[in-house]
């Protein structure tokens, strides 16, 4: 059986079930949600039947297996954490734009990758800071844009202790950096003091924070003047949950800042991978007010909520929900649950507009390259971006059409070569709606056995058992595992957090960093409260008292994404980054740049006869050797598997060896190469991973077409992870009985997420391991098949070097004389097709056809053309 990735023929068919399915789903009887469902039973059931099938399945009984199985155990969870967590329910705008959302798959990486992605979120949070009550100080357009404090008796901060702990922390030479103020404490509802904390962080020089993650939504309501005026005048940030207040859905959190440069400052890094944009206020670079470098178009989900209920329809909402005894039915959408019919009419007509929007794609250009920054804000700003009454869901489909599809960077079309892909499927886009209207939610803090984590458990082992990464990366083996991040970014902040704590906890239980510390016992969670006394910012490298983080370095190489040096900048380990043009090792933080005076020379990559760009093991050693005399302390090796410039692969037997002799943690940054490790010929690959890395981490939405928010990470030992995340103090003792239920929250950032799980189970159950083996080789063909095709013409040969071979589905190359590049960009993008000097290929819609079309624009069009004077001179 044969299925691509996206074929509009199965989308409007299985459309139709699904939307009957989630209609069954939203107007389930009240009586049947708390009906008892046995999570162990389910999952049994569901590795009964296959986890990853080597065939697909039939997309109704797929529906029929989460109707039947899954959806019982999440409404069961709902209703016993009723009046615990809060609720986040469906609404009919959030549930059907989650499916255009994944359907377009656009990334945010700059202005230029999809400029409709970076306007819109910048129009929405302008106007959402208005509504408010924010000051223009948090606005775009105004261009600018540690501890534990007892409470008191009304759970606000205690004002006179923290001006105390302020000043005892100052005189043993501690910096305070950072208050955060509750504006509507999650647990107690408490409010702090915003203006009297103020003042003490004024005269203290420390940033104010106002944390209203939940009371946040109250600002949209009369009577808070007062609080208003004090967050304007003395808060530096503030953030709100629009999954608490707004029926926005999970994965929808709001932040203000009123100084962007000092979050570019944090998180904008030196990569060479993306040019450095020019920007406007209305076209920031927001890849650098973050860790991740790609954002998804949640922007237009918050569009869509807004435009659907208008400004009044939010107020009184909000005032049922504070008003309202049952929060579950304060928080119900009326225009949702009160019109059935309404809902299929609705749910037709967006899986329609999806269909028409892939049909057209390859009609149009990957992105119109006449568009202005700024042009598309003002298109939506004129039109209302939050009206006072809402507008029907036909108007709103009609304006995104009008409005917002034509300031898109279209990542699927199939002429789409730029970057590195981001897949989605016919599967990912239904499953993503289904997740909106379950509500589940990963994970729940108090639980371990919630159906969320469990069957995150289970799609993590079966595929970490397809890709062949081995039983110590899976939960089954009681010590490893595998978690669904957001981003690659963000896996790799968890790996640099959790490697520092692995050497903190080594230099607090023996007293020493070499290779003799001792292993722990295994079935002893490790504790993050160790951590507290060793993270000493006073410390100074080179000091005799061991575990300061100042003193950890973290070593990548010069092809290794920049991901890994934002995680190093989040995390305070300072980074020694491979480099050709000079040494560097530096700070994980703005202004500590340690290489010529103070640091050791760099760690060279160089090209080797394979024609691949591996890291220099010989001399990564002896700069090892070098930072342990300066009084540094290494504790880890990014590897690269298919870096992002040249696909570069590490001698990783090389590096395990050498990271085993420094008792050092080995992560593999396989976030594009790592998919190819389910086919055969890379099974020697994933011998190595299996043999020698602590880690790794593989994106989803590369290759295995599960749409965006599909990083997933496998470590050996979890106990790192969850001695670096689970803060809440309730992650028990492992029961060995039961070691597939450790409770994912405790594993990363986030506290909950969404039901990720379900859209990978999905998109592996529908296409299974075969099907998907088929697409990851067809990209590879592809890439042969062009780079074959340009080495073998006399014209293209001979003007065209190949530097990189790689085995993935990228091209490497550059003209003959350098200057003829940019040129050579310019032709090929007037000929349709997006991409830098590297060709790309992954979108799901490209075929060998769109291939044979690209080498003859290089071949007829600016190769042969532009190169006609420089023969002839």
């Amino acid at each position: 059986m044969s299925r691509r990735l996206i074929d509009v023929r199965d989308l409007r068919r299985h459309s139709k079930e699904t939307v009957g399915f989630i209609h069954r789903l939203l107007n389930m009887p009240e009586r049947q949600l708390g009906r008892s469902a046995d999570a162990n039973s389910t999952i049994s059931h569901l590795r009964e039947l296959s986890v990853f099938p080597s065939l697909g399945r039939e997309w109704p009984e797929i529906l029929s297996i989460i109707e039947e199985s899954i959806v019982p155990c999440v409404r069961f969870e709902k209703a016993r954490r009723r009046g615990g967590l809060w609720e986040v329910e469906a609404s009919l705008p959030a549930v059907l734009s989650e499916a255009i959302v994944n359907g377009m798959a656009a990334v945010g990486l700059q202005w230029a990758s999809c400029p409709v992605l970076t306007e819109l979120e910048v129009a929405v949070m302008d106007t959402l800071a208005a509504a408010l009550g924010l000051q223009d100080d948090f606005s775009h357009s105004s261009g600018m844009g540690g501890g534990l404090v007892p409470v008191g008796p009304d759970f606000s901060m205690s004002v006179d202790e923290l001006e105390a702990m302020i000043v005892e922390d100052k005189s043993k030479a501690k910096v305070p950096v950072l208050c955060v103020a509750a504006f509507g404490a999650e647990n107690t509802e408490g409010y702090d003091n915003i203006a009297a904390l103020g003042q003490i962080c004024e005269r203290q020089g420390i940033w104010l924070h106002v944390d209203a993650s939940y009371g946040g939504g109250a600002l949209f309501l009369e009577g808070h003047q007062e609080r208003r005026l004090q967050i304007n005048r003395y808060a530096d940030s503030i953030n709100m949950s629009g999954s608490f207040w707004l029926p926005t859905g999970l994965d929808m959190e709001f932040l203000w800042v009123k100084e962007k440069r000092r979050m570019t400052a944090a998180f904008a890094a030196t990569g060479d991978y993306l040019p450095k944009a020019t920007e406007t206020v209305s076209a920031p670079t927001l890849s650098e007010w973050s860790v991740p470098l790609g954002r998804q178009f949640r922007s237009l989900r918050l569009w869509c909520v807004l435009q659907y209920h208008g400004l009044r329809g939010l107020k009184r909402s909000i005032e049922a929900k504070v008003t309202a005894a049952d929060s579950r039915a304060a928080a119900s959408d009326e225009r949702l649950q009160g019109d059935h019919v309404g809902f299929e009419a609705n749910a037709s007509l967006t899986i329609e507009f999806i269909a028409r929007y892939f049909e057209s794609l390859e009609e149009g250009p990957v992105r119109d390259l006449e568009l202005e920054p700024g042009s598309c804000a003002a298109r939506l700003v004129e039109d209302g971006i939050l009206p006072a009454e809402g507008r029907s869901w036909e108007t709103i489909l009609e304006g995104i059409e009008r409005l917002v599809t034509p300031g898109m960077g279209n990542w699927q079309h199939p002429k789409f070569l730029a970057f590195f892909p981001a897949k989605t499927s016919t599967p990912a886009i239904l499953s993503e709606a289904i997740m909106a209207a379950l509500g589940g939610i990963s994970a729940d803090p108090a639980s371990h056995n919630a159906i969320e984590d469990r069957m995150e458990a289970i799609v993590m082992d079966a595929l970490g058992k397809a890709l062949g990464l081995g039983e110590e990366f899976l939960h089954t083996s009681g010590m490893g595992g595998g978690i669904i991040q957001n981003t690659a970014s963000d896996a790799l902040v968890a790996v640099v957090a959790a490697a520092r704590t692995a050497m903190h906890l080594k230099v607090g239980v023996e007293g020493q960093t070499g290779p003799s510390v001792a292993l722990l016992d295994c079935s002893i969670p490790l504790q993050a409260s160790s951590i507290e006394v060793l993270s000493d910012p006073s410390m100074q490298p080179g000091g005799h008292q061991r575990g300061c983080t100042l003193q950890f370095v973290a070593y990548m190489s010069d092809q290794t994404h920049f991901c890994a040096e934002k995680a190093c900048r989040v995390t305070g380990v300072r980074f020694r980054k491979a480099s050709m043009r000079g040494p560097n090792i530096s700070m994980g933080c703005e202004g500590d740049e340690l290489g010529t005076e103070h640091g050791p020379q760099s760690i060279p990559s160089s090209l080797d006869e394979m024609g691949n760009f591996p890291v220099n093991v010989t001399r990564l050693k002896e700069a090892i050797a070098e930072d342990r005399e300066q009084g540094f302390i290494p504790i880890l090796f990014i590897a690269n598997y298919g870096a992002t410039n040249t696909c570069a692969v590490d001698a990783l037997d090389d590096l395990g060896l050498l990271c085993r002799e420094e008792d050092i943690m080995l992560h593999v940054d396989a976030a594009y190469g790592g998919t190819a490790l389910i086919l055969d010929a890379f099974r020697g690959d994933a011998a190595k991973i299996r043999a020698n890395a602590d880690s790794v981490n593989v994106n989803g939405s590369k290759w295995l077409g599960t749409g965006f928010s599909s990083a997933f990470l496998w470590v050996k030992d979890r106990r790192h992870l969850t001695a670096t995340f689970g803060s809440l103090g309730k992650e028990p003792r492992i029961d060995r009985d039961a070691i597939e239920c450790s409770n994912v929250s405790h594993w990363s950032l986030p506290v909950y997420s969404k039901f990720r799980a379900l859209r990978l189970w999905t998109v592996m159950q529908y296409f299974g391991i075969e099907q998907l083996r088929a697409c990851v080789s067809h990209d590879i063909e592809c890439a042969a098949r062009l780079r074959g095709m340009l080495q073998a013409d006399e014209v293209t040969n001979g003007l065209l070097r190949f530097p990189i071979a790689n085995p993935f589905g990228l091209v490497c190359f550059t003209a003959i004389p350098d200057s003829l590049n940019a040129k050579i960009l310019r032709e090929v993008e007037s000929g349709g097709f997006m991409m830098y000097l590297t060709v790309a290929f992954g979108s799901a819609l490209t075929t060998f056809e769109d291939v044979d079309v690209l080498f003859l624009v290089y071949q007829e069009g600016p190769v042969y053309q532009l190169t006609g004077p420089t023969l002839t001179s």
